[in-house]
């Protein structure tokens, strides 16, 4: 089973770099994940990193769609992270209740109101955890299309400038459109 998920991932590499210059691509590398490229280059692009803002600088636009995207991913990210610990306390908090020592048979059972505290509170980290949880899933879902808007404004904006006739020609030209008629 090993081996067939090896052969399908290294099936979906590709060597292919796109070289356009100026704009930044989608491409796949060679573990079959999509990356982004910019004159040839890789762009490390992870839910902490602000390298997608270095690739659109230029283009005040573009910068705060990444600048957004950036954030709302990094919040996404401490909310997850709260959300997990708080549901991990309040599990455990649950599990220490009604698992503890106190079902063992040789101890008297203590009144119920004894621990009534412990129970709340691990209720109230179970919520808290539940609502980070949402939160942050939704939060970092809806950063998505900050991270497209960001890339197509600042394309859409270089293609605009190379198509400029006041343009300084910088070796920079736009691929000739397809007639309708191919």
């Amino acid at each position: 089973m090993v081996a067939i998920g090896s052969l399908v991932i290294l099936g979906c590499g590709t060597s292919y770099v796109p070289q356009a210059p100026g704009r930044i691509c989608f491409a796949l590398s060679a573990k079959g994940e999509e990356v982004l490229v910019k004159d040839g280059q890789p762009i490390e692009t992870s839910w902490t990193s602000g390298a997608l803002i270095e690739a659109v600088s230029g283009n005040p636009a573009a910068e705060d769609h990444a600048r957004t995207y950036v954030h709302r991913r990094r919040v996404a990210g401490g909310l997850i992270a709260l959300a997990v610990t708080a549901l991990g306390f309040g599990f455990i908090g649950l599990a220490a209740e009604y698992v503890g020592p106190d079902q063992l048979p040789a101890e008297p059972k203590k009144p119920e109101s004894a621990n009534g505290g412990a129970v709340a509170l691990a209720g109230i980290l179970l919520a808290l955890g539940g609502v980070a949880l949402v939160s942050g899933l939704t939060t970092g879902a809806t950063s998505e299309r900050y991270y497209y808007d960001a890339i197509n404004t600042y394309n859409e904006d270089l293609a605009k400038r190379l198509a400029s006739p006041s343009r300084v020609d910088r070796g920079l030209t736009l691929p000739s459109p397809v007639s309708e008629g191919r």
